[in-house]
């Protein structure tokens, strides 16, 4: 082993990015639809990018702007990504295809997982890949489902079947339908809770669950909800400063409840999410940033507040993730971010820039030369 002296610099366990929209990243110039853009709307201006290109046009696109995010992810200390995959009828394939090129591109630099939607419309398509292993997790929006309350319970109930038929973890987006939307909330927590023996335990993730701060639903319902989510172990993804503007409206700010659901104990993220896209025109792949924001946001700024919110970008987004050996700690593996500050809190508040990220000890970003290393063997 080795020890370097980085003069008291404050050191990291690398970030990880529990949400990131890898195949739409940088297609801000798409959107024609004016700045609030639906996912319809996302979903044919791609369409529309991709009709006249060749399949190996498309996968070189895909992989090209996600070379590009990646790229930047990893200068800002992240050394672990869930990607988000589309997977549409049309291109699904390419955008798979171009997932494994980066994975393979990165490996030693990025830990890399993907979550891959199920659509019913492509289910043959969806299972074919999953039985070949090329899927990581089982993505879904319940929410988008047509049919009211009981076609999202339907949707979860498959869900869930899937994620339990292939051994993988279970990612839902928890985008609120107009009506009842904590109707399939309360449904996916009681069904865990209700389940003696239910594998996915700790292995179900929510992401955009902002429906906890929509107007109208009384605190003691909200309150309800949320405990239920960390009785069942479900862990939050908070996309804070993307759903500010995907859900925000001029009464309500369109986040997720983060101090609720860090109060009732759950396991609570943040993440970037869509990365200048025609959904969000927004972002640099920066999780201190998200972390900066969700404390302004949501007016965490004390100490232990700051500190608490960066554990959302570390250690629990690390558990979400399952990740092994994480840590700072004598026998983790030694994925690192060193940061040019004194503390946590001045890290965050600051913007600290990233001296050095270190994958299993060996330099993959940052300006700091590893010099002065002392050898243990």
């Amino acid at each position: 082993a080795s020890t370097i002296d980085l003069k008291g610099k404050m050191v990291f366990p690398g970030l990880v990015e529990t949400h990131l929209h890898l195949d739409t990243a940088y297609t801000a110039e798409d959107n024609n639809f004016g700045f609030k853009c639906s996912y319809e709307e996302q979903a044919a201006s791609l369409e529309r990018r991709f009709q006249d290109l060749s399949e190996d046009a498309i996968t070189e696109d895909i992989y090209s702007r996600g070379e590009r995010l990646l790229n930047n992810c990893v200068k800002q200390g992240t050394t672990a990504v869930r990607a988000q995959l589309n997977f549409s009828g049309n291109w699904g394939e390419n955008s798979l295809t171009a997932y494994e090129m980066l994975k393979k591109r990165f490996a030693g630099i990025l830990d890399m997982q993907n979550t891959v939607p199920y659509w019913p419309e492509n289910s043959d398509q969806w299972h074919k890949a999953a039985k070949k292993g090329r899927i990581d997790s089982v993505g879904g929006y319940p929410g988008l489902r047509k049919g009211g309350p009981e076609s999202w319970h339907k949707a979860i109930d498959e869900l869930i079947g899937l994620a339990v038929e292939y051994g993988i973890p279970l990612d839902l987006h928890f985008n609120e339908p107009a009506e009842n939307p904590l109707s399939y909330a309360r449904y996916l927590a009681d069904y865990i809770l209700s389940k003696k023996d239910f594998t996915l335990y700790n292995k179900v993730t929510c992401s955009h669950f902002t429906a906890t701060e929509a107007p109208g639903i009384s605190n003691d319902v909200v309150i309800d909800i949320i405990s239920r989510f960390a009785k069942a172990n479900i862990n939050v993804v908070a996309l804070t400063s993307n759903d500010m503007v995907t859900v925000g409206t001029p009464d309500r700010r369109g986040t997720t409840s983060v101090q609720k659901f860090l109060d009732a104990g759950a396991n609570v993220c943040l993440a970037s999410g869509n990365i200048r896209d025609t959904i969000h025109p927004f972002g640099n792949c920066d999780l201190l940033s998200e972390a900066l924001t969700a404390a302004q946001i949501h007016k965490l700024g004390t100490r232990r507040e700051l500190r608490r919110l960066l554990e959302l970008i570390t250690f629990n987004a690390a558990k979400a993730l399952n990740i092994e050996n994480y840590g700072v700690l004598p026998g983790c593996t030694a994925d690192l971010t060193v940061l040019d500050a004194d503390t946590p809190e001045d890290a965050l508040i600051s913007q600290a820039k990233r001296l050095l990220v270190l994958k299993k000890g060996e330099k993959v970003a940052g300006e700091l030369e590893l010099k002065g290393a002392t050898n243990h063997d």
